[in-house]
């Protein structure tokens, strides 16, 4: 959970747009690991070089978070956490007027996480994770509210306290005692006030095995099917469940616009696709963009945007607007951008889920690990 530390620090470094030197270096994960253990200081990796194209690449992929739009209710539950959160009306009136932007970002083994709360709302153009960032730059927080293991000694997250200008308070912890909550509050936001309305209550966490790999995911990771929906494609085209019955494996990449990471990866899923195709394997891609009808009806300023993105990514494989039966089903549960999971011809849904954005070669080993399920399964 090095976020708000290390995403300045590689955009300081200009790695983030520009290739770096990295002849012998560690491995990105080696590296990640390293400095999340203590052993490297972010000043150390940078003297050393490690900021480079590779570990940028590599910690946005293991860092996914979710960004939260604007909502209709004025609380929130994260099974995941053994977290609920309620607010005040006035608080839910700020959020449903975009005044206030909530996301959550977890570690890649899921023992700390954190819902953050900002002023303000993203550009609905924003086309990158480096976008993002940027106007994450000049955003003022509001506060935070996360978990750590109850065996962890403190809490591990000092920069966060740069951040918010105080010391996080401990709020309680989960009904089991695995983990304590903590809440982080800037008292020179706007919404201080607001924020200090909240009220926590605690649960036990979902089980370690119902997390996916970077992050949460619950009833896509459960269910067996998406129902019987009847849905749009972005260039308008109608598709059913029958859409599965075309290929023995269809990989679900759930996306939106407003997700960098979602969109970092579309060229690899590509590549995938294309290539999968020319070596004559029983296998599609398709995409599930969760932003196009935030009234209930497709929003035209949207779907542009979303073509425009397919395009710059070179996107061919189909992107599906989820109708109602897809909303109300495990695919509206998603918490996670961009959460990916695989279908097997009959429309059922085999393996695991994974919440985050991976890169081409994981992706590579991911995909034929689902081919052997569903070729075993004949």
């Amino acid at each position: 959970m090095l976020f708000h530390k290390i995403a300045p620090l590689l955009l300081v470094t200009g790695c983030l747009l520009s290739g770096c030197a990295s002849d012998a270096l560690p491995s990105p994960k080696d590296r990640l690991a390293a400095i999340e253990s203590g052993e490297v200081t972010l000043e150390e990796a940078e003297e050393k070089g490690w900021m480079d194209e590779a570990f940028t690449k590599y910690y946005q992929s293991a860092h996914p978070f979710a960004l939260k739009t604007p909502s209709a209710a004025a609380s929130y539950t994260f099974p995941q956490l053994g977290l609920s959160l309620s607010f005040s009306e006035p608080w839910k009136t700020a959020q449903q007027n975009g005044e206030i932007w909530m996301y959550y970002a977890a570690s890649d083994d899921g023992a700390n996480a954190c819902v953050y709360f900002q002023e303000g709302t993203p550009p609905k153009d924003l086309l990158s994770m480096t976008e993002y960032e940027d106007w994450l730059s000049t955003s003022t927080p509001i506060g935070a509210i996360g978990f750590a293991p109850s065996a962890q000694e403190g809490i591990a997250l000092p920069y966060i306290e740069a951040m918010y200008d105080a010391a996080p308070t401990l709020a309680g912890q989960t009904s089991d005692n695995s983990q304590v909550c903590y809440v982080y509050a800037n008292p020179n936001s706007a919404y201080a006030d607001l924020f200090a309305q909240r009220t926590i209550l605690f649960e036990t966490p979902a089980e370690a095995d119902q997390r996916a790999a970077f992050g949460y995911l619950d009833a896509p990771r459960l269910a067996t099917d998406l129902g019987d929906f009847t849905a749009q494609s972005l260039q308008g085209q109608w598709y059913s469940g029958n859409l599965f019955a075309q290929a023995d494996l269809t990989m679900v990449n759930v996306w939106a616009t407003f997700c960098g990471y979602c969109i970092d990866e579309m060229p690899a899923l590509e590549e995938i696709s294309q290539e999968m195709q020319q070596a004559g394997a029983s296998f599609q891609i398709v995409g599930i963009c969760m932003d196009l009808t935030p009234e209930g009806v497709v929003d035209e300023g949207q779907l542009e945007k979303a073509l425009t993105i397919e395009k710059t990514t070179g996107v061919t494989y189909v992107s599906l607007i989820p109708d109602e039966v897809l909303l109300q089903g495990p695919v509206g549960t998603i918490q996670n951008l961009p959460t990916t999971f695989f279908m097997d011809r009959q429309g059922q849904i085999v393996g695991q889920a994974y919440a985050g954005a991976n890169d081409k070669e994981t992706w590579q080993e991911i995909i034929q690990a689902h081919l052997a399920l569903v070729e075993g399964a004949e």
